[in-house]
């Protein structure tokens, strides 16, 4: 029989500028999408093809948080600040402690205010960050989790 494998949101760690950013969505806390694909084909009139490997390793990042999380004001405060005075572009880290997940950045900047909306229950508010690149440290993986 295969033992069960166990994944707790609670080992997912997020920095933004050093700030661990807290208050996560119980549906969704990060997804990260690079920008273009890492290989691209071209194939020529007679079906050779070319591969094309992309050095942009550029991409963004979706936190979602609770309504009611403190990190809302501080995400808040690094995009007044790099309205106010281009002093808005920090590091970026997150580490799956559950497996081997890796996301580092050394320059990730808040896109846009996000979308807020209220009603008779606390939402999510979704904010986005570019990132120049993903380190070369960035990776997938998972471990035996217990």
């Amino acid at each position: 029989m295969t033992q069960p494998r166990t994944y707790a949101p609670d080992e997912v760690l997020i920095t933004v500028g050093g700030v661990q950013i807290t208050g996560f969505s119980p549906d969704s806390i990060v997804k990260h999408e690079p920008d273009v694909d890492a290989v691209t084909k071209r194939v020529g009139a007679d079906g050779r093809v070319t591969r094309t490997i992309s050095a942009n390793k550029s991409g963004r990042v979706t936190l979602t948080l609770a309504q009611s999380s403190p990190s809302n004001t501080f995400l808040h405060a690094l995009l007044k600040a790099d309205r106010a005075g281009k002093a808005g572009t920090v590091t970026y880290f997150m580490s799956d402690n559950n497996g081997s997940t890796i996301y580092a950045s050394g320059y990730a900047w808040i896109v846009k205010e996000p979308e807020n909306a209220h009603g008779s229950e606390a939402g999510d508010i979704e904010w986005m960050l570019d990132v120049a690149a993903f380190s070369d440290l960035s990776i997938i993986g998972s471990s035996d989790l217990s």
